[in-house]
């Protein structure tokens, strides 16, 4: 009896398309699997990151009497201007000055102060308080670096300042708010700290696809978002979260293994 072979190259090429088909559903249905674990598990990092930069919902107070201490260095209300004159240009001096600010006589004012060779012999008069001179004292790391005052403001202007600038102290942290709020999270989870308050332009999210998988990027926008976060918070906060990641992503394995 004979035994024939035969080997039909069509048959051949239509099981490799469907072989290939399945495989194709299961890597669609892996970056799914894959896609969804890291956008809850992104969320949670990103509110994570938002509670952990500075100021911490411990440290808000320090904080704020951080704020106004630089405020006090760059703006005085002629109480301290007073002071100031008084100790470099006598009473007699810093008597005229206050007498002529008080009159309203700010013209007058700024011409004694400009004469006297004072430390504050060139502050600002007469204008409305200018929020970006506190930004122009900053050094390298961020701090407000200023020997005497810029400005000469009321009181009533520098409290309305200050409310205004201690409103700002969770701008840094709000970036990463926004990244939480893309991925369907909470933007406001800390309310001062949130996108309602600070907007959600500061914060992206950005997802990459390629043969290796899915790959998710989040990135905080604001100027001091890399000083206000320690590389031992974010790994503290990145530890857990891969751990999670990886329980998430088990049904990946149970199918490969199937």
């Amino acid at each position: 009896m004979k035994l024939f072979i035969g080997l039909d190259p069509g048959k051949l090429e239509a099981q490799k398309r469907a072989l290939q088909g399945v495989l194709e559903k299961r890597l669609d249905a892996a970056r799914a699997i894959l896609r969804d674990a890291l956008t809850e598990t992104g969320g949670e990092v990103a509110e994570a990151l938002s509670a952990r930069t500075f100021p911490s919902e411990m440290a808000i107070g320090i904080a704020v009497k951080a704020m106004r201490f630089d405020l006090s260095l760059v703006y005085c209300t002629e109480g301290r201007a007073f002071e100031i004159l008084k100790g470099s240009a006598g009473l007699g001096v810093a008597n005229r000055f206050y007498g002529a600010f008080k009159r309203g006589d700010l013209s007058a004012a700024a011409h004694i102060v400009r004469t006297t060779g004072s430390p504050i012999a060139s502050i600002i008069i007469g204008q409305a308080l200018r929020p970006e001179l506190r930004e122009s004292v900053r050094d390298k790391d961020g701090r407000v670096v200023c020997a005497y005052p810029l400005q000469l403001v009321t009181a009533a202007e520098l409290s309305a300042h200050a409310k205004l600038a201690i409103m700002e102290i969770g701008k840094t942290s709000a970036g990463w708010s926004a990244c939480a709020e893309q991925l369907g999270g909470d933007g406001n989870a800390i309310k001062w700290k949130g996108t309602a308050q600070h907007g959600s332009g500061g914060g992206h999210v950005e997802w990459q696809e390629d043969e290796f998988g899915v790959h998710l990027k989040l990135e905080n926008e604001m100027p001091l978002a890399r000083k206000h976060i320690s590389p031992g918070q974010v790994d503290a906060i990145m530890r857990p979260a891969r751990e999670r990641l990886l329980k998430r992503l088990e049904p990946i394995a149970k199918s490969s293994a199937a």
